[in-house]
């Protein structure tokens, strides 16, 4: 499976199901994603470590076994804790890239 590094200190390997994606995301500490949105529902399930979850305005921080669900079209983003996190992103539906976002900010040309 192929290792893709979409921004510094996050690796992120994905699957495609014929109706979801899924991807498994490694940052390191105190890495993050930047706000964005996407067409896709996202369940996010963090696995180890800690993340500062920011949705729509508003900051959750989220700890192993912890979920988080977020509507299509909502800005969202993260930042690992200081030991870093691993977590799950389930997309619905399916994606057609792993990079079928689009960043706050971003020139989309």
């Amino acid at each position: 499976m192929k290792v893709e590094h979409p921004f510094p200190g996050v690796r992120r390997t994905t699957e495609h199901t014929e109706k979801a994606t899924i991807a498994n995301y490694e940052f390191d500490p105190g890495a993050q994603f930047p706000l964005h949105t996407h067409r896709e529902e996202q369940i996010t399930v963090v696995i180890a470590g800690t993340v500062e979850f920011q949705v729509d305005g508003s900051l959750q921080e989220l700890g192993p076994g912890e979920t988080s669900v977020v509507a299509a079209g909502v800005e969202h983003g993260l930042r690992a804790g200081p030991l870093g996190a691993r977590f799950l992103a389930v997309l619905v539906p399916r994606r057609e890239r792993s990079d079928g976002y689009e960043i706050r900010g971003a020139d989309p040309g």
